[in-house]
């Protein structure tokens, strides 16, 4: 019975780390982010603009679309997206869609 019940219990650890490994090869990334000492924002009145960074020093320029329902925070509160461009030059992180190249939120640190 014991060596019936520790077959079992093998079997069914195997099942389960299986599902686990096999859960890891259908991760999508819904979002990436982009870290800057110095944001780089140009936006227009229509609430539409760009955001330039690197998401690392060896990496390529990344061009970010910002769009009137792109997010804005300063200091960890929310704000209106008009106040972009008052970040333009502070730190702070860029959040966004890597397959559309589109911010979904900005993050200035003061």
């Amino acid at each position: 019975m014991k060596k019936n019940l520790s077959y079992l219990l093998m079997v069914i650890s195997a099942l389960f780390f299986h599902q686990t490994a096999q859960a890891g090869k259908g991760l999508i990334v819904v979002e990436q982010a982009m870290e800057s000492m110095s944001l780089k924002i140009k936006i227009s009145k229509d609430l539409t603009g760009i955001v330039t960074g690197k998401v690392c020093q060896s990496c390529e320029l990344q061009v970010i679309k910002i769009t009137p329902s792109t997010q804005l925070y300063v200091a960890g509160k929310k704000v209106s997206l008009k106040l972009a461009g008052d970040q333009n030059g502070k730190e702070g992180v860029v959040f966004f869609n890597p397959d559309t190249k589109t911010a979904t939120r900005i993050t200035s640190y003061k």
